[in-house]
Formats: structure tokens, C-alpha cells, sequence
């Protein structure tokens, strides 16, 4: 199953144009342009040649480099971090081995989770084969907790903090769907043989503390999630059905392609076609993304409903294409099953011929929608299906129009089913229970084979937002069979959930750094995990109360597939890595590839190298993105602890600690005072603490010592600094104190503050006055300045976002940002420096250079125009 979805992936530049400065190894997000103006003057200024505006950008470019390398203090901080060479070692960094690793831990967390499902499901076939059916049981007589009348505040229900929500871990709590009897016998036996699963869900949480929601989804239609807890539902009507669910659905079938043919005969409309299209729609949601799919609609001629000539994977945007050519289906004509028919299995034809390597190979269905008829195609069916290897499935909608024996015969003589929708209310039902005397539905059909061969396979959910609150997760079923004599039935599904925050907990982030990633896709190429994908509880967000219940719900959506070329710039390498991906193979490529900001302002072409392999206990595949200057990295041995006290309540420059879990019991989420107390209560001794994360402690403890002697390096730059201002001020904790000095750089110069940002978490502000801009910029591995920086080896120059276009903000400044590189060490890049400056002294000192005609032709009459002419002034200068 290779195929692609539907849609294109990003798209981006096939080139980036900027110019290189090789003195400085610099690069400027500034061009000098001159607009050409038509003058009415007598006298018309001539423009300077495109070479003179090069050398003018060139020397602008020049003099800003020579301002931002002289107070950011770049070649000074290299050679601090040089100094203290001996309390760290520069080590490789192996992608292969990292993938090897995080491959292994990952298997090792799902193989748990695994093992546990595969323990209740046997544990539920043993209880089901063991227990004997009563026909008399009422319901009133089994011992079962309604998850919909349990309530805040019931006494059985305590807050756990794992769960986020009050649960019950003794119990597990039942879902009935609306439309299901509970006077019916075969409920009340359902839940009373299952009631013994609670015992089985308990024991694997004391094997697994870290497993999560374990359930049951039963064909009856009763749902089991253990632990027990309040069931939330949108509106005054309950419409979940556990038989639905996407995760269900996977569970209990096997993979088909599947051809949707509507009779859109003259006969066929109004009420009937309505049903039809509300038919076909209900039936898209029980696909999958391991099924295809199309659809046609046929009278005498027949023709596909949309744009798709053949079989497409049954993904979101597909079913959606589908969904919405539905309703453009008009009616005319007589009907012509055989015409239709043939048109089916000859597109089945044609995509086995042509598609080899596509499709679901396993199940071939037609679903036949009509208001009935007596054509009997038997010549269609010798030709095309003798040996029945496509099963028919016919559906009678609306009012009795015609005989539908002609129906019942194409069902039967083709191993399917007939079934009449004679009303919107049976469309739910009916598309689903395909024999409504024997409750047996086509996904209960299709798993016959499964039933009979006693095969299990694991199926996973691609990622989504968890109904319970528990965030981003992935669900990992098991189909449940009853194994009885003779039995081809399937009991139901079996399923736990795992969170994105499990899984992604074994990545590597220290070891790839900053700008380095991990990914997961499963065999479709559908992401598992991946830094780009939008999480979608930022769209949750602005949802309205009730739309937010019935999206966690489920009830608006389904699991997105979002593939991995739409979250990376495409190119032909990441085509192939995809393929290699799924194919399950391990390999290792150098892509240059366009990035995008983390804020989505810029992108950047650089060299990434895509490492991946596959995780053996599952059906996915890691893949690890390396940047070009992560070849290796900084390990702290050894550190003064109380000189990293000390510099860590600095009076040199406002400091600030990213909000990083350094120790297990200090609170990320607390202020940046507390924050920084906490820390420095964990090394009030000698050693680090067993709780602490030593590693991360050792590396910011050696930025906060580095980095003191650049502060020191700023304040000696500083004007109207006095030494004994230091000795006046008592760290409060609060980075942003502006009374401790009165240092400030000269305003000729242009600098406003100087800054450095490390890969230890370290943010150190000079003067300390400029500090409330990075007050929110504690994580210094999520600034777009940082990473960017570390991908580029010249300065990057931004300026503040504004949605406004109108009303520009008064007092912003620009910031030059540049990486430290230490190309003696390994190329390492162990920080980031900066400067903010003041755009008067950038525009100055363009006017200035302007002002200087270098000789060229365009000068030799001396009326060449400058960026200080009043008619280029008006906004046709830009830098």
C-alpha cells in the first residue's frame, strides 16, 4: 500500500538568492533598491549602475558586520569556551547507533503494551468459550457500572493524577450505545461474561504501571473501558457507537477495495436519492486508511463521481472528495445494472493491471445502492466474476419501487448480502447490520477468513487527540474471536492507548541538538510522530464548549493521516527515503533541503542527513534528522558546582534558565524566581542530587561560568558604569531587576543590548534594562533566532513581526544573531550571540555609504542619485 494521498505536499523555492559576504563570512537580509522614479525636473538624476548598488550593499553589509562582531563578543565567547576545554569532551555523534537505540527503547515500550493486549484478549476468548448463555438473564441481574449515569463527585470516582480525571482502577465502566435494547438477553450475557475482564485490566496495570486505558469494544455493541469514569457526551442525544470507530473498524476487518455503484436512474429521486447519498456518506466512515476505494453512479451509461479514475487509498481527504461528489449526483435515464456492473469490474480489472503495487489486496466488494429492479446480469457476472472472488453487497433504499428479488439474487449468488434502508432512521443500522435477521454486518463478513485462520495482527490508529484529555496519542488493537466449534464470528475488538509523550520520551534531542529530529511513520507513510505536526489541540482550542466535547469525542472527525512529504519539503531524496520507510529497510542520505522557521517567518536551504531503520516488534519505522554541524557535541566532566552557584545569581547582566525538566521534583511551569530557587537549592552542596538530571545540570552550570566572563566582556564596553553599582545590589531572583546598574552601550554606536543564548539553556541580557524581551524566551532551543543561527554560519538579521501594516511599533530594534563556532573543537556550536540595534544608525550609516560614489560611470557627471535625493526618499531606498 505505496500510494500517495490525494493533495500535494509543501512546496517550496528551487533557489535561494542572497549575496555572501567572504570577508566576514556574513550574510545581510538587506538590499539597497532603488525604484526607478520619473522626475519633472529639468535636470533628471541619472540611477547608479546595478554594480554600484552591489558595492553599496556589500559595504553596508560590512560595517554592520564590523559593529555586531565587536560588542556581541563572538571571537571572545569561542575562546572562553576554549579556556575551559578541559572540563568537557567533544564526542560523536553516530545517527546510526542513535537510531539502533531509539528504535530498541521505543520497541521495548510498545512490546509492553503489546504483551498486555494480547493478555486480556486471550483472557476474554477463554471467559467467552468457558461461559455458558442464559437466555433468561435480565439485565437488572448483572453487576455493571453505566458510565453515562456515573457523575461528578460519585463516590466510587477519585481524581488520579496519571488519568487526569476522577477514575475508579477496581472497575471498569460500560457505554451503551442509544438505539440498543438493554432488555436484550444477549447484552446482559455480554456484560456478564465480560465483567471478568476488570480482574485482567487491574493485573496488567500492576505489570505496566504506564498503561493507560485498557477497553473492550464488543459486535453487541456494549462498551467496556476500564478504569471506570464519567462519560461525557455532546448534546441531549448520545450518538457513539463503539462499532463505528475508526480504531474498531480497523480492528475487526481485514483490508478491502471497494467499489460504490449508485443507480442514479429517473426512478431514483427525491427522497429515495437522498437516501441513497446519506447511505453511501455513512458508509466512507466505517473505511480506513489499509482499504480503497471509488466510486461511480450509472443509468444506461456509467461514469465516476469525481476526479479519481481509480481505486484511491480510503484517507481523510479522499473519503472527503468522495463525500462531496456524492451530493452532485442528479437523476436520469432508465437503469442498467449490467451497464453498471460491468463498468465495476472492469475498473477492478484495470487496477490490478495497472496498479500492482497498490491496493488492499485482500477483500474485493461492490456496494450496490438502488431502489430496486428484475435485471438479472448473468452474462456481467460469468464474465467478469465466475469465480466469485468479488463479493456483491446490495442495498434497496426508499419506498418499495420494484421488485428486489433480482437484489437478493446478485447478494446471494455472489457471496454478499441484501438489506432494504427504507427510511432515514435505518441508515445508521442498515449499512452497517447487512443481515438484520442475523445482526451480522459486512465488517463481521469480511473477517470470516481472519475467524477461521485464527490470525491476529496488531493494528495501530494514526496519531490523534485523545477523548479523555490525555493529549496526542496513538491506539493499538487486537480483534477478539469466539472460539467456539464451528464459530466464524468475532466477539469484538480489543484495544490500549499510547500517548505521543511515551513514545517520543526515548528521543534523542540531546544528542541531535537543537535543530535535529525524529520521526515515526507506519507502512502507508502516515506519520506516527513528527516535530511539524501541528498538534491538533491548537485548532481545539478555539473551538466553542460543545465542539470541543464532540471533537474529543470523536464524533466531528477521525484520526488524521497526514503524511510524511507534507510535513517536509518534497524533493525526489525524501520521495525515496519514504519508499525505503515503508519497505522496512535502514539506510542513511544527505538531502539539502529548504527548513522552516519555527515561527513560519523564514526558510532556510541547508544540508540535513536522514538516518532511519525500522522498529522490529512493530509495524513502524523511525527515521533521525541530523544537521550538517550536529557531526558532534559537548559532554560536561567535571564542574566547580559552587562557582556555577555563584554566577548563577549574577550581577553582571539579567540571566535567565530555560524551563527544562532538571530535576524531577522542580515545577517547569513555575515563575522564573521560583524556578531559579529551586535550582539553586539543588546545589546548595557538592554533588548533584539523585532526582537532578546531572548531564543537563553539569552543561548549564558550565554556560553560566563561560558565559559570565562575555557579561564582564559587555560591561567593559558599557558607559557610565560604575563597579561599585555591583556591590549595591542584591539578586532578588528576578532577571528583569533594572535598578542593580546604570550601564548602558554609547548611542552613537547604535547597540541597544547585547545577549547570548546557549545550548545549555543558559540566556544571559546586557544591559539589564533590555531584558523583558526575553522573558518569554527562557527556552532558548525553541527560539527561531537560535535555531536558525545554528543552521547558518554569518550573522542572521530580523526584526520584530507585525500583523499591523498600518501602525508600525514605535522603538523596535533589529537583531543580528550569530552562532559560535568552534571549527578547532569539531565544529561544535555550543551558543548564540547578539545584538539588538537601533535601525537609525543601519539607516545612517546607508545614507552615508550613499553618499559615496565609488567612480563608476554612473557618477562621472556627478548627479548620480543617493538614498538622501528627496524623490528616492520617499520609501524607494530600502535596506
Amino acid at each position: 500500500m505505496l500510494m500517495r494521498p490525494w493533495g500535494g505536499a509543501c512546496t517550496c523555492p528551487s533557489q535561494r538568492g542572497s549575496a555572501q559576504f567572504n570577508m566576514a563570512a556574513t550574510r545581510l537580509a538587506a538590499v539597497v533598491l532603488l525604484a526607478s522614479l520619473s522626475i519633472g525636473s529639468a535636470q533628471q538624476l541619472q540611477h547608479p549602475s546595478l554594480n554600484i548598488v552591489m558595492e553599496w550593499g556589500d559595504r553596508l553589509e560590512e560595517e554592520l558586520y564590523n559593529i555586531v562582531s565587536k560588542y556581541s563578543g563572538v571571537e571572545e565567547l569561542k575562546n572562553f569556551y576554549r579556556d575551559h576545554n578541559v572540563n568537557l569532551n567533544v564526542v560523536d555523534v553516530d545517527g546510526q547507533v542513535l537510531v539502533q537505540q531509539t528504535a530498541k527503547e521505543i520497541d521495548g515500550l510498545l512490546s509492553k503494551k503489546m504483551k498486555a493486549l494480547e493478555t486480556v484478549v486471550s483472557a476474554a476468548e477463554d471467559l467467552a468459550l468457558n461461559y455458558t448463555y442464559d437466555p433468561d438473564l435480565a439485565i437488572e441481574d448483572v453487576h455493571w457500572y453505566d458510565a453515562k449515569n456515573l457523575a461528578d463527585g460519585d463516590p466510587i470516582l477519585t481524581y488520579d493524577p496519571q488519568f487526569r480525571k476522577p477514575i475508579n482502577r477496581t472497575y471498569s465502566a460500560i457505554h451503551l450505545p442509544t438505539d440498543i435494547w438493554k432488555g436484550d438477553p444477549k447484552i446482559a450475557n455480554e456484560l456478564k461474561w465480560s465483567d471478568k475482564l476488570d480482574e485482567v485490566f487491574y493485573a496488567n496495570t500492576v505489570e505496566d504501571p504506564g498503561l493507560l486505558w485498557q477497553y473492550f469494544g464488543s459486535s453487541q455493541g456494549p462498551f467496556r473501558d476500564y478504569p471506570a469514569f464519567q462519560w461525557e457526551s455532546p448534546g441531549t442525544v448520545d450518538l457513539f457507537d463503539v462499532r463505528r470507530r475508526p480504531w474498531y473498524i480497523q480492528g475487526a476487518s481485514s483490508a478491502k477495495d471497494m467499489m460504490i455503484l449508485i443507480d442514479n436512474s429517473g426512478s431514483v429521486h427525491g427522497l429515495t436519492l437522498t437516501l441513497i447519498k446519506r447511505s453511501v456518506q455513512e458508509l466512507l466512515k466505517t473505511l480506513g486508511e489499509n482499504d480503497f476505494v471509488n466510486m461511480a453512479w450509472f443509468n444506461t451509461e456509467a461514469h465516476y463521481v469525481s476526479c479519481f479514475d481509480t481505486f484511491v487509498q480510503a484517507n481523510v481527504r479522499n473519503k472527503k472528495v468522495l463525500e462531496v461528489a456524492v451530493l452532485e449526483i442528479g437523476d436520469g435515464n432508465m437503469s442498467d445494472f449490467g451497464k453498471g456492473l460491468e463498468f465495476a469490474f472492469r475498473a477492478f480489472d484495470d487496477f490490478n493491471a495497472t496498479h500492482t503495487s497498490q491496493g488492499a489486496r485482500c477483500n474485493k466488494i461492490i456496494m450496490l445502492f438502488t431502489d430496486g429492479g428484475t435485471e438479472r446480469p448473468v452474462e456481467v457476472f460469468e464474465k467478469y466474476n465466475k469465480d466469485r472472488d468479488i463479493r456483491i453487497f446490495t442495498y434497496a433504499v426508499g419506498p418499495p419501487a420494484y421488485s428486489t428479488s433480482a437484489l437478493k439474487w446478485m447478494a446471494c449468488e455472489n457471496k454478499g448480502y441484501f438489506l432494504e434502508i427504507p427510511a432515514v432512521g435505518a441508515i445508521r443500522q442498515q449499512t452497517q447490520h447487512l443481515c438484520p435477521l442475523c445482526h451480522q454486518d459486512y465488517v463481521a463478513v469480511l473477517s470470516r477468513p481472519m475467524v477461521l485462520s485464527e490470525e491476529k495482527q496488531f493494528m495501530w490508529t494514526n496519531i490523534y487527540l485523545d477523548a479523555m484529555g490525555m493529549g496526542m496519542m496513538t491506539t493499538i488493537t487486537l480483534p477478539v474471536y469466539n472460539k467456539s466449534l464451528g464459530s466464524q464470528e468475532i466477539l469484538g475488538v480489543m484495544g490500549t492507548d499510547i500517548t505521543l509523550a511515551q513514545i517520543t520520551k526515548f528521543n534523542p534531542n540531546r544528542e541531535v541538538g537543537p535543530t535535529g529530529y525524529t520521526f515515526a511513520i507506519n507502512p502507508n507513510g502516515y506519520i506516527l510522530f513528527h516535530p511539524s505536526l501541528k498538534s491538533q489541540e491548537q485548532t481545539y482550542s478555539s473551538f466553542s464548549e460543545k465542539a470541543r466535547l464532540e471533537y474529543r469525542l470523536g464524533y466531528l472527525s477521525e484520526p488524521p493521516n497526514v503524511d510524511f512529504l507534507e510535513v517536509e519539503p518534497d524533493n525526489p531524496s525524501k520521495e525515496e527515503v519514504r519508499k525505503n520507510m515503508i519497505d522496512r529497510a535502514s539506510g542513511a542520505v544527505t538531502i539539502e533541503t529548504f527548513v522552516r522557521s519555527q515561527d513560519e517567518r523564514y526558510v532556510d536551504l541547508v544540508n540535513r542527513t536522514y538516518i532511519y531503520g525500522p522498529m522490529n516488534s512493530t509495524i513502524f519505522s523511525l527515521g533521525l534528522v541530523l544537521p550538517e554541524y550536529r557531526q558532534k557535541r559537548i559532554e560536561v566532566e567535571n564542574i566547580d558546582i559552587p562557582t556555577g552557584r555563584d554566577y548563577l545569581q549574577t550581577q553582571r547582566s539579567a540571566l535567565f534558565i530555560a524551563p527544562w525538566n532538571f530535576c524531577d521534583d522542580v515545577l517547569t511551569n513555575a515563575s522564573h524566581a521560583d524556578f531559579l530557587q529551586d535550582i539553586l537549592e539543588k546545589l546548595s552542596g557538592f554533588d548533584f542530587p539523585a532526582e537532578c538530571d546531572e548531564p543537563r545540570l553539569k552543561h548549564l552550570l558550565l554556560d553560566t561560568i563561560v558565559t559570565e566572563r562575555l557579561a564582564e566582556f559587555w560591561n567593559n564596553k558599557a558607559v557610565d558604569f560604575k563597579s561599585q553599582d555591583l556591590e549595591s545590589c542584591s539578586n532578588t531572583g528576578n532577571a528583569c531587576n533594572a535598578t542593580c546598574s546604570n550601564a548602558r552601550y554609547n548611542a552613537s554606536d547604535g547597540i541597544v543590548a547585547t545577549f547570548v543564548s546557549t545550548e545549555g539553556g543558559i540566556t544571559r541580557v546586557f544591559p539589564e534594562s533590555e531584558c523583558q524581551d526575553f522573558e518569554d524566551r527562557r527556552d532558548t532551543w525553541q527560539q527561531t533566532f537560535f535555531r536558525r543561527s545554528l543552521d547558518n554560519n554569518y550573522f542572521i538579521y530580523s526584526v520584530p513581526y507585525n500583523s499591523d501594516h498600518q501602525n508600525w511599533p514605535v522603538n523596535y530594534t533589529i537583531m543580528a544573531t550569530s552562532s559560535v563556532t568552534l571549527n578547532d573543537m569539531g565544529g561544535i556550536k555550543p551558543a548564540v550571540v547578539g545584538v539588538k540595534l537601533d535601525p537609525e544608525i543601519i539607516l545612517g550609516t546607508m545614507l552615508h555609504i550613499t553618499d559615496q560614489c565609488p567612480g563608476g560611470p554612473a557618477c562621472s557627471d556627478g548627479v548620480s542619485k543617493s538614498c538622501r535625493d528627496s524623490e528616492v526618499s520617499l520609501g524607494t531606498c530600502h535596506y
